[in-house]
C-alpha cells in the first residue's frame, strides 16, 4: 500500500521537509506539527511496517468475487443469521449505566466517536441498534473485502450506516470517509479501538486521531456477559448464553484538543485505552464475575 501523509501540520511549515500547501480552509489547518501518518494506523487496523508494502498486488487483493450466486446467498442469509442474533439479545437482561454523557450528545444531535473493544463485537451492536433508533447516525467501518460484503448485508437488516476501507488496501479512503461521516453527515463513527486484529487491549491512536481532526468527543464504553462462552479468537470474543445479563458501561466523553502534539496524541491514547479498561472492570465487577486477563 502506498503511504500517505495525513497533514496533521500547520500551512505554512515543512515536515520531514515536505512542505504540505494546504488550502486555508483545510480540517487540519489548526494543528501542530506532530506526524505523518499511516491512514492504516488512523483507522485502527495493524500499522504498516514499512512506508512501502513487500507484498505482491496479487497478495494484497483477494481472488475471492461476488458472483450472482454469491450475492443471492449472502442476500438470502443475513436476514436469517440477524434474525437469530436479535433472538439471542432478546434473551439477554441488558444493564446500561453512566451513560448520562452519551445522552446529552444525543439529545444535541452532536456526531462522537464511539470506542470499544473487539471483544464486545457480539453485544455492543444491539446498544449502537438503540442509539440508530434514537437518531444517532452510527456508522461501521466495513473491509472491502468478500467477508466485509457480508457485514454490510448484516449491517442493512441491524440498522447503521457503512463506509468500507481497510488497512491494506484504501485506508487512505477510509479516513477520509469517517471524517466525511462525522463533519458533513454529524455521523458517529463505531471503533473497535484493538481492532482488527489486536493485539489484545492495545488502544490503537485512530479514534484520538478521529476526535482530534472533528472536534467529536470520544464515548468509550465497554461490555460484559454474566455467563459466556468464549471463542478462540484473539480478541476472546464471548458469546453470551441466553437469558444471561449483560452490563455495558458508559463512559463520560473525552474531548480531544485539536492542538495536541506528537506526545500528547500518545498521552491521549494511553489515556483512552485505561479507561476501557477501567469501564470494563466496572461492568465485571457489577456482574461479579472476574474480569477476562487475555
Amino acid at each position: 500500500m502506498r503511504l500517505r501523509c495525513m497533514a496533521l501540520f500547520s500551512s505554512d511549515k515543512k515536515v520531514h521537509g515536505i512542505r504540505t500547501g494546504m488550502p486555508l480552509n483545510d480540517p487540519c489547518r489548526h494543528l501542530t506539527p506532530i506526524q505523518c501518518y499511516d491512514p492504516a494506523e488512523l483507522i485502527m487496523n495493524e500499522p504498516a511496517a514499512s512506508p512501502v508494502s513487500d507484498r505482491s498486488p496479487s497478495d494484497r487483493v483477494s481472488k475471492r468475487r461476488m458472483t450472482p450466486g454469491r450475492r443471492l446467498v449472502y442476500t438470502l442469509t443475513a436476514p436469517i443469521l440477524v434474525g437469530l442474533i436479535r433472538l439471542m439479545w432478546w434473551t439477554y437482561r441488558f444493564e446500561i449505566r453512566g451513560d448520562d454523557g452519551l445522552n446529552r450528545l444525543a439529545e444535541q444531535g452532536r456526531p462522537m466517536v464511539l470506542a470499544f473493544w473487539h471483544g464486545d463485537l457480539f453485544m455492543m451492536p444491539w446498544y449502537f441498534s438503540r442509539l440508530s433508533d434514537r437518531g444517532v447516525g452510527v456508522t461501521y467501518l466495513v473491509s472491502p473485502s468478500m467477508d466485509g460484503e457480508y457485514a454490510v448485508k448484516l449491517l442493512n437488516v441491524i440498522g447503521g450506516r457503512t463506509v468500507r476501507g481497510s488497512a491494506t488496501r484504501s485506508g487512505t479512503k477510509a479516513i477520509k470517509g469517517l471524517y466525511r461521516v462525522i463533519a458533513k453527515d454529524k455521523g458517529s463513527p463505531v471503533v473497535a479501538a484493538d481492532g482488527p486484529k489486536g493485539p489484545y487491549h492495545r488502544c490503537k491512536k485512530g479514534a484520538v486521531i478521529l476526535g482530534q481532526l472533528t472536534e467529536a468527543k470520544v464515548v468509550p464504553l465497554a461490555a460484559a456477559p454474566k455467563r459466556a462462552v468464549r471463542l478462540r479468537t484473539w480478541d476472546r470474543l464471548p458469546v453470551p448464553l441466553p437469558f444471561t445479563r449483560v452490563a455495558i458501561e458508559v463512559g463520560e466523553p473525552i474531548e480531544i484538543s485539536r492542538d495536541l502534539a506528537e506526545d500528547e496524541v500518545e498521552t491521549q491514547r494511553q489515556q483512552l485505552e485505561r479507561r476501557i479498561n477501567e469501564l470494563s472492570e466496572l461492568a465485571a465487577r457489577h456482574l461479579r464475575v472476574a474480569r477476562d486477563p487475555g
